[in-house]
């Protein structure tokens, strides 16, 4: 549902799962609108990383570079800008900060066999790794973003799981 109540969303992927599209329903109306359309010869990944902000503009992740990355689009589909972009690809999303204008999710980055969490503006500036200590990281974001549980192991170490504010990752967090 978008914020206001009054469309909800939802994806229609074709059996082959080579064609996603994200259509609009206007409760009011009763009708529906197809605002976006993902192709893929081969394959369509689904994924949650669906976000709605309250002018209906929304926050969407995409293969179409060859990569998973994230775009901002208008409530009529449109891309208004990449968030991420790079030979690299978002994992997933963890939480989308709307009043700090940013999102924190995870990604292997550069290096395919760890997991690190990021964060980054809405704007597609200020791209920072969140995570120091090498293995592969997992994030639940308090609302707000301040606090992170930070869950992580690597090959040579057991898991753990901490409790940290964000600014002891990163002081311009």
């Amino acid at each position: 549902w978008l914020p206001t109540g009054a469309a909800a969303w939802f994806q229609v992927l074709d059996r082959d799962q080579t064609r996603l599209e994200l259509v609009r329903w206007d409760v009011a109306a009763g009708t529906t609108a197809t605002l976006l359309v993902e192709h893929d010869a081969a394959w369509i990944n689904l994924h949650d990383d669906l976000h709605f902000f309250p002018d209906g503009s929304f926050l969407w992740s995409s293969e179409r570079s060859g990569f998973r990355h994230l775009a901002l689009h208008g409530a009529d589909g449109t891309l208004v800008r990449p968030v991420t972009a790079g030979d690299w690809e978002l994992t997933e999303v963890e939480e989308v900060d709307e009043k700090g204008a940013a999102v924190v999710f995870t990604s292997p980055g550069t290096d395919v066999l760890e997991r690190h969490v990021f964060r980054v503006g809405l704007d597609g500036t200020g791209l920072k790794r969140l995570t120091r200590e090498p293995g592969s990281h997992r994030a639940v974001v308090a609302p707000g973003g301040r606090w992170i549980i930070d869950t992580w192991s690597r090959a040579t170490q057991p898991g753990r799981v901490r409790l940290v504010m964000v600014n002891a990752y990163d002081a311009g967090f």
